[in-house]
C-alpha cells in the first residue's frame, strides 16, 4: 500500500528585522489572530495537496525543469494586506513587489503538472508572505497594525532556489519538512 504525503512547492524566505517585529506584534493580539512560526515563512507557487510518494520523483523531475528556465532574482516584501480583505480578515499578508519572474514561474509550474493530474488554481497567483491567520474579529490594534504598514518596505527576498515540502498537520500548528530543493540556474 502506497503512502500519501501533503505537500506544496515553495520558496523560502528569510525572516527580516521588520517582517520578525511585526510577527511580534500579531502574536500579542491575542487568540482571534495566530501568527505564523518565523521558521515557516515561506511563499507558496503551487499546493498539491494529500499525494501518492510514488509521484514524488516525477514531481521533482517537474520542478527541476522549469526551474532550469529560470536564472536567480530578487523581490521586495512591502505592505501588509488581508484575504479576503483588511476589514474582514482570514489571512494577513505581506506583498511582494517584482515578483513577475516568480508568477511566471508558478503558471509554468502549474502547466508542466497538469499533465500529472494537479488542476489549475482557480485564481491567477497573487504572491504573498502569509505572516497569520485570524480565526475571530481582530482587536482594534489589528486595523492600526494594517494602516500604519500599508506600505511598508520589509526587506529583499532572494529567490535562488525552489522547494517541494512535506506539511504535517499538528496541534500546535503546520511542521513543514523540505523533501527536495532545485537550484535556479
Amino acid at each position: 500500500m502506497s503512502r500519501t504525503l501533503r505537500t506544496f512547492i515553495a520558496v523560502d524566505l528569510a525572516l527580516t528585522p521588520p517582517l520578525r517585529s511585526v510577527l511580534r506584534e500579531l502574536n500579542e493580539m491575542g487568540r482571534a489572530i495566530r501568527a505564523v512560526t518565523p521558521d515557516n515563512l515561506h511563499i507558496t507557487l503551487k499546493f498539491l495537496g494529500e499525494i501518492n510518494a510514488s509521484l514524488l520523483r516525477t514531481i521533482d523531475a517537474v520542478i527541476s525543469e522549469v526551474a532550469s528556465r529560470y536564472e536567480a532574482f530578487d523581490m521586495t516584501i512591502e505592505g501588509l494586506g488581508a484575504f479576503p480583505k483588511t476589514e474582514r480578515p482570514t489571512v494577513i499578508w505581506a506583498g511582494l513587489n517584482h515578483a513577475e519572474p516568480l508568477i511566471k514561474f508558478a503558471s509554468e509550474l502549474t502547466t508542466d503538472l497538469k499533465s500529472l493530474g494537479f488542476p489549475p488554481e482557480r485564481r491567477p497567483l497573487h504572491p504573498h508572505v502569509t505572516l497569520a491567520r485570524v480565526k475571530s474579529k481582530p482587536p482594534p490594534e489589528y486595523f492600526a497594525l494594517m494602516a500604519n504598514h500599508e506600505e511598508t518596505p520589509f526587506g529583499h527576498v532572494a529567490v535562488e532556489a525552489i522547494k517541494l515540502y512535506q506539511s504535517e498537520l499538528k496541534k500546535t500548528g503546520p511542521v513543514y519538512s523540505v523533501m527536495n530543493q532545485v537550484s535556479l540556474a
